[in-house]
């Protein structure tokens, strides 16, 4: 049967509401104002946030890749600054000299090294620090002499840019060294080790060779005339006794402690721990004198007069006194300007950590005494 009751047409799917905010609201969220940083390292504005018309979907990873960029460029500056792009070039360094006495030149060489390779400035130029043997300042920026005594000598022949004192660098006292089986004997013998040893040349049945530096010459045979005539009187005859034989050269003299017999010789601590090194086999005792002692001091004595030298030679001085420079020089056998050595370092070569006892620091009359009392001797 026919089905007459009326029928219901399809309905309309129902329109779905829009969606709200979080809080609550169907209006648009307002484009959030953008911010300005700046990356580090570099002038000027960096903008990194996106526009106002970025989709806010799309702000996350673009600020990601935007605080990457910075992090990049600023990785960036900091590379090029420390390659020196940035930095002005050495490209007009100045180079300072310095004549240093041989046995302190090559610590001191390794510290002007290190120094040059630093880019030290002055006045917006490189230093570069030339340290060459000498034991006559020369044409030099400045003078390091083995010691302060030739200052005044210096000032004295007519060199009236010698400063009359300077600041130590390093230090060495003046010693008496034999092999150290000529110290075994001594020790029985009931010998002292100290100047008398060599005013007498022996002790009791132990006869010693003696020899000196030529005192006009080398600070060890000034110091040695000096400490006889401090300690005792040093007569013409003793003074002839010492000339006859005297080594040309320090090298001639340290010859002498690899040889036979039993040699006495003036020399430095330093110049000990230097043979000692390179004779392990032939070892020498360094004899420090009881009645005392002077030492090599090695001045700093600054000879430039252009004040731009100057000022160079017055920035390098105080790298001589960094532990790099001490730890250099005392590798090398010298102490450093108070006299004490490291524990460590005086024990593994025989030495007292403390500094030794002085004598007297010479006048300028008494040391050109002492050089006239050997030159005036002829040795016969």
């Amino acid at each position: 049967m026919d089905d007459d009751s009326p029928k219901e047409s399809p309905k309309e799917p129902a329109e779905e509401p829009p969606e709200e905010s979080p809080g609550g609201s169907s209006q648009e969220l307002p484009a959030e104002p953008s911010e300005v940083r700046v990356a580090p390292g570099w002038p000027g504005e960096i903008r990194l946030d996106p526009p106002r018309d970025v989709p806010p979907t799309r702000r996350g990873p673009l600020r990601a890749a935007a605080a990457l960029l910075a992090v990049l460029l600023a990785a960036g500056a900091v590379a090029v600054w420390r390659s020196g792009v940035l930095a002005p070039p050495c490209a007009d360094p100045l180079t300072v000299r310095v004549v240093a006495h041989p046995e302190i030149a090559p610590a001191l060489r390794e510290v002007a090294e290190r120094y040059t390779l630093a880019e030290n400035r002055v006045r917006d130029r490189c230093v570069r620090v030339q340290v060459v043997d000498g034991t006559e300042p020369g044409k030099a920026d400045a003078w390091v002499p083995e010691s302060s005594i030739w200052l005044g000598r210096a000032r004295a022949a007519g060199l009236a840019e010698v400063p009359p004192m300077a600041p130590q660098i390093a230090v060495t006292p003046v010693v008496l060294a034999v092999p150290q089986r000529v110290a075994a004997e001594l020790r029985r013998a009931g010998g002292e080790p100290g100047w008398r040893l060599l005013r007498d040349g022996r002790a009791g049945k132990v006869a010693l060779s003696r020899r000196v530096l030529d005192p006009a010459r080398h600070a060890t045979g000034a110091i040695a005339m000096l400490a006889l005539d401090q300690t005792g009187e040093a007569g013409g005859k003793l003074v002839g006794d010492l000339r006859r034989g005297t080594p040309a050269t320090p090298t001639a003299l340290l010859a002498g402690l690899t040889g036979p017999g039993r040699p006495l010789l003036v020399t430095t601590e330093q110049a000990v721990v230097a043979h000692n090194r390179a004779h392990p086999e032939r070892p020498a005792a360094a004899l420090l004198p009881a009645e005392g002692t002077l030492t090599l001091d090695h001045p700093f004595a600054v000879l430039a007069r252009d004040p731009l030298r100057r000022e160079a030679i017055a920035a390098f001085e105080p790298a001589l006194r960094g532990k790099p420079a001490r730890d250099a020089l005392q590798q090398a056998g010298f102490r450093p300007p108070d006299g004490r050595f490291a524990e460590g370092y005086a024990a593994r070569h025989g030495l007292s950590a403390e500094p030794p006892a002085l004598l007297r620091f010479p006048t300028q009359a008494q040391l050109d005494r002492a050089i006239k009392a050997w030159t005036d001797v002829s040795g016969s």
